[in-house]
């Protein structure tokens, strides 16, 4: 029987860096966000996702707002990229 893979939960943060060019890990977080991380399985909640929206659409934490079809069309993807459990204790 093979081992089993563990999980992890993004961060918002994570993704909104991965998003803008000039945050100051962009580069690290769009490696995680497009490669993840070897045995691990990267999983979103919908709360992610929420505040994800938030954030790229407000110019309070992003350099660059997208608008609302934007950013829903970009958590979407990551939505069909990632597993996205309902509860912290099931993934």
């Amino acid at each position: 029987m093979g081992r089993a893979r563990s999980r992890a939960l993004i961060d918002t943060n994570v993704l909104v860096y991965a998003l803008d060019p000039n945050a100051p890990h962009h580069e690290a977080c769009r490696r995680l966000r497009d490669e993840g991380l070897p045995g691990v399985e990267l999983v979103l909640t919908p709360q992610v996702l929420y505040e994800f929206i938030a954030s790229v659409t407000s110019a309070k934490f992003f350099a660059t707002p997208l608008d609302s079809r934007e950013a829903s069309e970009a958590a979407l993807a990551l939505s069909h990229g990632f597993k996205v459990t309902r509860a912290l204790g099931s993934f």
